[in-house]
């Protein structure tokens, strides 16, 4: 099992928005109940994690690859005008 776990810097006032958002296109791209959403209680409060898990790399590749030639450029219009940047994305085994 691996977890993809992706961070973005929220714009102002659209952390709500962006979490609803990132759960309603995982759940869309067949991710029920394997996304997670985390908004920080201490800290920086405009960060947002979201992590989904995958079987395994390639799970995650053929997951990702599909996702690209398929939903990506409508889901891109709105997570973009709602994020300032990406941050990070990584790879956790467990």
């Amino acid at each position: 099992m691996i977890t993809n776990r992706r961070t973005v810097q929220v714009k102002q006032h659209n952390m709500e928005a962006l979490a609803a958002f990132v759960l309603a296109a995982g759940n869309a791209a067949g991710l029920t109940n394997r996304t997670r959403i985390y908004k920080a209680d201490l800290g920086a409060r405009n960060i947002l994690a979201y992590e989904i898990d995958f079987a395994d790399i390639l799970d995650y590749d053929q997951f990702w690859r599909n996702w690209a030639a398929g939903a990506a450029p409508e889901f891109f219009k709105e997570y973009e005008s709602l994020i300032e940047r990406d941050l990070t994305n990584e790879i956790w085994e467990r």
